[in-house]
């Protein structure tokens, strides 16, 4: 039988700081409990549980990650990310069976632009979608999306735009549902050019956008995205037969984007399928995870945008492992080490990440492997009294800069620009640094005992 390499693209990510792939990068400095508590600064339903179900789920996908997808692999998936939360695991575990939909602000506030869920290209690409749907199954079968709606304040109160509508009998396009207090003459058909206009011109003044979902049995979503599973893999074999990578990318993409509009589950579509199984599709196909700045914008853009923001959370997944650090470590030598600790230490902070956050982790996790026996630095022909004393010096080093990048975020906090500090408070901070084992022999009267908020792989 022919031996299968274990896939093992987590390696050199920091085991204790697993949160970081779960929380939305715009989020970060929020910290791990992001979604777990009603204290966290932007937590409208406090999930406890949170990273420790989706860090099961991670584990659970690395271990079976030659493995071809499938229905029941993605509800495994789904069903274990939730276990830990009450309030969803027997709610919304499995596919759903009633109808469902979703809502999320168009958000074009003056540089906020980047976290809107809807772009005009998106609406383009959703609207072709609906329309091939309906073309195809009219009279026949139901189908997951049915209609898109757009709520905004009009003249007078709440209007809504009606961006498709499904009566199964006939294609009826785009049309404005008009408020009947409004004249008629600015009640008139709306179209999809003049929607995108109006989203091009940030006329759409924190409306919500909203897609409702189809009502079905469990069979019936089961066939839904089975389909959609055949269609990927095709697709997915195309786009590898051409080399070209973008096009795996936007593949993938596609397919997260499609299960995340049609909603199968009743709740945690978005953790399901973005980072969850875009991340597991990504290294399957053998490429970097993702660390997403916005999954929402997985509900409304374009395939194209996507793809280039996956390349950048792929980037920004690299930066965040300890690969650098632990090349530049290995590349010390003892000379420097003993008699130049400054060096050293300069060395070791550019091979860092630039993010205040990252760094922490990495020189968490650097410290850890040192202290456990799996790193060893100095020269490696020296007796291991002489490789004891480098590692602890080395140690001595880290702890040093540790102390520094933690001393530095601490007086952001206290700065006159606190918005733009690593982390929203210092509460947040001890949250991330609790979990360090780097931070408890740090000699501070704060040390307090630790909380898992992730598991190792």
């Amino acid at each position: 039988m022919k031996k299968t390499t274990k896939i093992e693209p987590y390696k050199d990510f920091m085991s204790n700081d697993l949160w970081l792939l779960f929380i939305d990068g715009h989020r970060l400095n929020e910290g791990p409990l992001a979604f777990e508590t009603a204290t966290s600064l932007s937590a409208e339903n406090p999930e406890p549980g949170y990273v420790k179900g989706m860090s099961t789920a991670l584990k659970y996908m690395n271990a079976h990650s030659k493995d071809p997808i499938s229905v029941d692999f993605i509800e495994t998936v789904h069903d274990l990310c939730i276990a830990p939360i009450d309030h969803l695991k027997d709610a919304a575990k499995g596919y759903r069976d009633v109808g469902t939909g979703f809502g999320l602000l168009i958000n074009t506030a003056p540089g906020e632009q980047d976290r809107a869920i809807l772009s005009p290209d998106g609406l383009n690409e959703l609207s072709a979608d609906l329309q091939v749907i309906m073309q195809t199954q009219l009279n026949k079968n139901r189908f997951p999306m049915n209609h898109v709606t757009y709520e905004g304040k009009g003249i007078v109160g709440m209007n809504t735009y009606m961006i498709y509508q499904n009566d199964d009998q006939r294609l009826k396009g785009l049309e404005y549902c008009k408020d009947n207090r409004i004249q008629p003459k600015d009640t008139e058909h709306i179209t999809v050019a003049t929607f995108q206009k109006m989203l091009e011109n940030n006329d759409l003044n924190q409306g919500i956008f909203k897609l409702t979902a189809s009502g079905a049995n469990k069979n019936q979503v089961r066939e839904w995205i089975k389909k959609d599973i055949e269609v990927f893999n095709t697709e997915l074999k195309d786009a590898k037969a051409s080399g070209d990578e973008t096009k795996i990318i936007e593949t993938i993409v596609k397919f997260n984007r499609r299960c995340l509009q049609s909603h199968y589950f009743k709740d945690a579509n978005g953790r399901t399928f973005v980072p969850l199984m875009l991340n597991h599709l990504l290294t399957q196909n053998g490429l970097s995870p993702a660390i997403i700045m916005t999954p929402n914008h997985f509900s409304g853009f374009s395939i194209k945008e996507l793809a280039k923001e996956v390349k950048a959370g792929m980037n920004l997944f690299q930066e965040s492992k300890i690969t650098n650090t632990v090349n530049c470590i290995m590349s010390l030598n003892t000379k420097t080490i003993r008699e130049s600790p400054d060096v050293a230490r300069q060395l070791i902070n550019e091979s860092l990440s630039k993010h205040p956050l990252i760094q922490l982790a990495q020189l968490n996790e650097i410290y850890e492997r040192i202290d456990n026996g799996s790193l060893t630095v100095g020269n490696k022909i020296l007796p291991g009294w002489a490789k004891k004393n480098d590692n602890t010096l080395v140690k001595t080093i880290l702890h040093e800069i540790y102390d520094e990048k933690l001393s530095s975020i601490k007086a952001s906090l206290n700065g006159n620009d606190t918005n733009n500090a690593p982390v929203k408070s210092e509460a947040i901070l001890d949250s991330i640094t609790k979990n360090h084992n780097i931070y408890k022999d740090l000699p501070s009267e704060t040390m307090t005992k630790s909380t898992e908020h992730g598991l190792s792989l």
